[in-house]
This record gives C-alpha cells, sequence and structure tokens, in this order.
C-alpha cells in the first residue's frame, strides 16, 4: 500500500472513531443521563439501568467497542509517521494501543456486569443485604474498572500517546504535504 493510500486510510478511521464514538455516547446521556447519572445513589443508578434494557446494554456495547478502534487507528498512524528519528514513537504507539483497550475494557463492566448487578438490584426477592451487598459490588466494579482501568489508566495513556504522535508529527512528511503527493 502506497503512502498516500495509507494516509487516507488512517484519516477516514480517526474521523469516523470520533464519529461513531460519539453516536452511543450522546444515546448515553439522552438515555441513561450519562455521566449526571454517576453522582446518584447505587440504587436509583441500577434501577434506571434495568429499565433501560437491551438497548441500554447494546448503547454501551457499542460505546466499549468504539474505543477499541483506538487500537487499530493509532497503529496505522504509527505507519504514516514513523521515520527513524522517531524511536520514541514504537512507546507513543503501544501507548495508544493500550489506551483504547483500557478504555474498552472500563466501558465493557456496563454490558458484562451491571446487568447482573441491575436484575438482582430490582429483583423483589432479593433482600436488603443482597441489595447492600449489590451496591458494594457495584462501587467496586465502577471504581475499579471504570475510574482506575478506564478512566485514570486509559485516559492517562491516551495523553502520553497524544504528546509523543503531536512531537513527531511536527517532524513528520504530513508536516509537507508535497512529500504525500498532494494530500
Amino acid at each position: 500500500m502506497n503512502r498516500l493510500k495509507l494516509t487516507r486510510i488512517t484519516g477516514i478511521l480517526f474521523i469516523s472513531l470520533v464519529v461513531l464514538s460519539n453516536i452511543p455516547y450522546i444515546l448515553l446521556i439522552q438515555t441513561f443521563g450519562y455521566d449526571d447519572i454517576l453522582r446518584e445513589p447505587v440504587d436509583y443508578v441500577l434501577t434506571r439501568f434495568h429499565s433501560g434494557g437491551t438497548a441500554l446494554i447494546f448503547t454501551w456495547f457499542a460505546f466499549g467497542i468504539t474505543a477499541l478502534l483506538l487500537t487499530p487507528a493509532t497503529i496505522l498512524l504509527h505507519k504514516v509517521i514513523a521515520s527513524k528519528n522517531t524511536p520514541y514513537l514504537h512507546a507513543a504507539t503501544a501507548m495508544g494501543a493500550f489506551s483504547g483497550i483500557l478504555q474498552a475494557v472500563g466501558l465493557m463492566r456496563w454490558v458484562f456486569v451491571v446487568p447482573i448487578l441491575a436484575s438482582i438490584q430490582v429483583n423483589p426477592a432479593s433482600s436488603e443485604s443482597t441489595r447492600a451487598a449489590v451496591a458494594i459490588a457495584f462501587q467496586v466494579v465502577h471504581q475499579y474498572g471504570g475510574v482506575a482501568i478506564g478512566e485514570y489508566l486509559g485516559q492517562t495513556l491516551l495523553v502520553a500517546w497524544t504528546v509523543g504522535v503531536g512531537v513527531v508529527m511536527l517532524r513528520s512528511p504530513c508536516s509537507n504535504p508535497g512529500l504525500l503527493g498532494g494530500v
């Protein structure tokens, strides 16, 4: 594949990433009150989640999958901007790729763990002690999967990748469109 085609495919992938990730994000704001809902009591969050049904789970799944698009996008961008003068680009690319994976893992808690907790929480047969245990489990999963893995590690790696790639791009062939055939 020639450099021009690779550059165009990479650009299309990044544009798709932005557009596709905003669709489920906007839907989550409209249908679930995200991310304001995260400041509500656990019982309210789980009851509201349960009432969202399969459509809400699918929206979270789509949001998580779009986070994974960052991984191939970072790898393709690496191929576009790499040169022999950018040895640290490998580290930046790894950070970007892992960022997408970690963010997806954090988001997928809403697909694989929260539905179970929400079902137990809204079940009339669940005892108060069971509901209390569900609330603790939700908080643990939310803090570990969401805050620690998805937000803290995923976003920190995203920032590091952005800075690393930004520095490299200042010296890449992309900064001289004539080298890319007039892109």
